[in-house]
C-alpha cells in the first residue's frame, strides 16, 4: 500500500516522498546531494565532503534525504521500468510486424511490391 513500518514503528509514505523525475536529474549519488547544499555552506564549510555528510544526514533538505542504497535502488527501478516498456514496444512493434506479414502470405493483403507503377514523364 506504499507504506512501510521501520524497527522504531514509524510508518514511511515512499510513494510520496521521492519523485522519479527528480532522483532521475542526477547520474550519481554525489549530484543528488551536492544539489542539497548551498553556497553558504560551501562558503561556510569550505569542505566539499563535509558539505556531503551534512546533507547526507538530512540536515539540508526541507524533506527527507535518500541514503546512497535507497538512491541507487531508485536509480535501478527507474532503469529496469524504461528497460521493460523498451521491451513492450518492440513486442508490440514485432507482433504487429508479424500479424501484417502473415496477413499479407495469406492473401488478405497484397503487397504493395504487386502493384503496377505508374510512371509519368
Amino acid at each position: 500500500d506504499g507504506h512501510e513500518e521501520d524497527e522504531e514503528g514509524s510508518i514511511h509514505d515512499f510513494d510520496r516522498m521521492f519523485d522519479d523525475e527528480e532522483v532521475d536529474k542526477y547520474a550519481t549519488y554525489e549530484e543528488y546531494l551536492d544539489s542539497l547544499v548551498s553556497e553558504e555552506d560551501h562558503r561556510y564549510l569550505e569542505d566539499e565532503d563535509m558539505a556531503r555528510i551534512i546533507a547526507e544526514l538530512g540536515y539540508r533538505s526541507s524533506g527527507d534525504t535518500l541514503s546512497r542504497e535507497g538512491f541507487n535502488k531508485l536509480k535501478y527501478q527507474l532503469e529496469e521500468s524504461r528497460n521493460l516498456i523498451s521491451r513492450k514496444k518492440n513486442k508490440a512493434i514485432e507482433s504487429e510486424i508479424v500479424a501484417q506479414n502473415n496477413e499479407s502470405e495469406s492473401g488478405k493483403y497484397g503487397l504493395f511490391l504487386q502493384y503496377p507503377l505508374e510512371l509519368t514523364f
